[in-house]
């Protein structure tokens, strides 16, 4: 999830190599049974395509449908089982420091086993002509008639990310990672001057679902993570430890004052104050009832807050300051969020939040300026 580290990326990491064993590009797994992702160009002047993962060195396999040179994309397969896959993630807005991960030649001596490069920041650029980063490569034309051995039209453009750092050579097709976001957002293609340009997963997302490869929700499933990690603790005034709610949390029962009777008031808006009441079912005919219908629907009934939250679809939870209305709510934002998350990696046949249904949570005022003496919502 979010904690997913620089050293768990480098043991998905590849190099790709020429008929001499040198390193020409880079690439990481993106699936376990071994598919793995770098740039065209990296490959299209090879006769053989090996790579060398973990050590070892393997024949991959072009994998045409996955692939997409007029983006700049090759897929390639290698056998090997219970590959180390990087978390995928697409997020709509990216505002945060990414690392490229790859094997550029300059630095080989002193790091074998790959380079980073820090960037401060990621931002959407404007489409990049594909043709453009080749050009430099194909001095001695393309000789061997392999698919994979030629080049994208000369039109042919990608979305694509702008890094304010540059990368060296070799380190085409590695990985940019978001540790904050806690995944891969796309793949290094080139340095121009002292920026660098990355193919973003919205140029072949396609490709990605037909490998059973979700980013979006895995951007979610992050955020979920993260929300459940924030609300997993509570801060005490007299010590600086972290102090797990879960494990000092004791569960409550409330009292639910009122159930509406919808059969007979479908039509009708909810009125407060005995006019108002009265006037209501006089007009429906059940003046004479009025008094036993109030007494019915006013009386109070005591359950655990379990119970409640499964019998009713909206809650109001009026209490005094003090009476921990802001930790309930900690409390149901961080089981929410775990539910949902698992919902969302091991979805069921019936339809899940990830197609518009689920949980929502709100409260009045925000959570995270907590309850003063107030009401809280909660609605599923």
């Amino acid at each position: 999830m979010s904690n997913y580290t620089l050293d768990e990326l480098r043991e998905s990491m590849v190099k790709i190599l020429d008929s001499n064993g040198g390193t020409v590009g880079s690439g990481f797994i993106i699936r376990a049974d071994g598919h793995l992702v770098t740039c065209h160009h990296v490959i299209y002047l090879l006769d053989a395509l090996r790579v060398e993962y973990q050590g070892q060195v393997y024949a991959a396999e072009w994998c045409e449908e996955f692939s997409n040179l007029e983006v700049d994309i090759a897929i390639l397969k290698i056998n090997v089982e219970s590959a180390k896959a990087v978390p995928i993630i697409n997020p709509r807005q990216l505002s945060t420091s990414v690392k490229v991960y790859g094997f550029p030649t300059a630095k080989k001596t002193n790091f074998p086993e790959g380079f980073d490069v820090f960037s401060q920041s990621i931002r959407a650029s404007a489409p990049l002509n594909v043709v453009s980063t080749y050009k430099t490569q194909n001095q001695n034309g393309i000789k061997f008639n392999n698919p994979w051995n030629k080049l994208p039209q000369e039109n042919s453009a990608f979305l694509s990310h702008q890094l304010d750092a540059k990368v060296e050579s070799g380190s085409s097709g590695g990985a940019v990672l978001a540790e904050e976001l806690g995944g891969v957002v796309g793949v290094i293609q080139c340095s121009k001057s002292d920026a660098s340009y990355v193919i973003r997963w919205d140029n072949l997302l396609d490709s990605l679902d037909k490998l059973g490869l979700e980013p979006e929700k895995n951007a979610v499933c992050n955020f979920l993570a993260d929300i459940e990690e924030y609300f997993k603790y509570i801060k005490l005034f007299h010590t600086k430890e972290k102090i797990i709610l879960k494990e000092q949390y004791i569960p409550i029962q409330v009292t639910l004052e009122r159930k509406y009777k919808h059969e007979i008031e479908t039509s009708w808006a909810y009125t407060e104050g005995d006019v108002g009441f009265k006037r209501l079912y006089a007009m429906k005919g059940f003046d004479e009832e009025l008094q036993k219908i109030k007494e019915e629907e006013t009386k109070r009934v005591v359950v655990d807050w379990e119970e409640a939250k499964k019998e009713n679809q909206k809650i109001m939870v009026l209490a005094d300051p003090g009476m921990g209305k802001s930790t309930l709510l900690r409390m149901e934002a961080g089981l929410i969020a775990r539910e949902e998350r698992e919902k969302l990696r091991n979805p069921s046949p019936s339809p899940s939040p990830w197609k518009g249904e689920g949980t929502r949570f709100s409260c009045f005022p925000p959570f995270q300026g907590g309850i003063k003496g107030g009401k809280t919502r909660i609605s599923k």
